[in-house]
């Protein structure tokens, strides 16, 4: 179990309430922030680790661990480590593991920020207790899960008292902290930490523009395919009365046409009727049924026989 220090002076006797801080978090009061990251994750290996950032309001990154750089948004390319190379995955929606820095500081949306733990934790157990984390003066909340009975601990965040910045997440008694240990905001960071110069690997984009590729070409080419199947089309969807062997089902064609049978001189099931209002519908009868197949354009009448022809009929 993690046990989180706290440091608490003269600020015993103050709290914070909840909407004070919240809008403090929404604030944002930074320009640029740099510092280093300290986290550990649940789990039997228990995955644990540091990092150290720079950032620039509202989306520059430089992310590093111990294997050298992980991370760099530099306004145009998104460029992420994985397989052991850089990769450029500018065109991809990225979800970045919890213990990057994005965990804590939120996601810039206009005049806001966007934390997407509050959409699991979104209330609160209290005001804020005055605590320090990085040397630095904040207040700890207990939010409690909107599904307790999967998540049953409180998951505390610590709020900087001067820029509103989240310090801290931590849930001690399932083994999981991201923290800051060191922190400095406003801090002068030369152009270049957001910039890479090393190679890029182009793989994510390239197979992302070859599926797109051959897509488009399934969609557009006319290509060949048969018309005729051993046991004909496919169906789905639908409705029917297994006592009289009515049925109502969706050709998988184009157009998805709706056949239907019912008993010969009987009326059409009343459920049904209404669907076909803004359809043609080709009508007719046999010995043993009434037939129905609605279509959004008519059929020519050698290919409404051909149809009918084709229906192997099962009394």
């Amino acid at each position: 179990m993690l046990v989180l220090v706290t440091i608490v002076g003269a600020m015993t006797d103050e709290t914070l309430a909840w909407p004070e801080a919240s809008g403090r978090m929404q604030a944002a009061g930074f320009r640029t922030a740099t510092g280093r990251i300290r986290w550990r994750l649940p789990g039997e290996s228990t995955p644990h680790g540091e990092l150290r950032f720079w950032h620039r309001a509202p989306d520059r990154w430089r992310v590093e661990d111990e294997q050298g750089v992980w991370h760099v948004k530099d306004g145009q390319r998104q460029l992420v480590r994985t397989r052991g190379r850089m990769e450029d995955m500018s065109s991809a929606g990225i979800s970045f593991s919890v213990n990057h820095p994005r965990t804590l500081f939120g996601v810039r949306q206009g005049t806001g920020v966007v934390f997407d733990w509050l959409r699991q934790f979104p209330t609160p157990d209290g005001p804020g207790e005055p605590v320090e984390v990085a040397g630095r003066r904040a207040w700890e909340f207990a939010f409690l899960s909107v599904k307790r009975d999967r998540k049953p601990y409180p998951l505390r965040v610590t709020v900087d008292d001067a820029t509103g910045t989240v310090l801290r997440q931590a849930m001690p008694e399932a083994g999981y902290l991201v923290e800051v240990v060191e922190f400095t905001p406003d801090a002068e960071l030369p152009e270049d930490v957001f910039t890479w110069d090393g190679p890029v690997s182009t793989r994510h984009n390239d197979e992302r523009a070859e599926r797109e590729r051959t897509s488009r070409w399934l969609n557009e080419a006319d290509l060949p395919m048969p018309h005729w199947w051993p046991r004909g089309l496919g169906y789905h969807g639908g409705d029917g009365d297994p006592d009289t062997g009515a049925y109502r089902i969706l050709l998988e064609v184009p157009g998805h046409p709706e056949l239907s049978r019912w008993p010969v001189d009987t009326p059409m099931p009343s459920r049904w009727a209404d669907r076909h209002q803004r359809r043609h519908v080709h009508r007719w009868r046999d010995d043993h049924w009434e037939w129905a197949l609605a279509v959004d354009e008519p059929l020519t009448e050698a290919d409404l026989t051909r149809v009918i022809e084709s229906i192997h009929h099962r009394h």
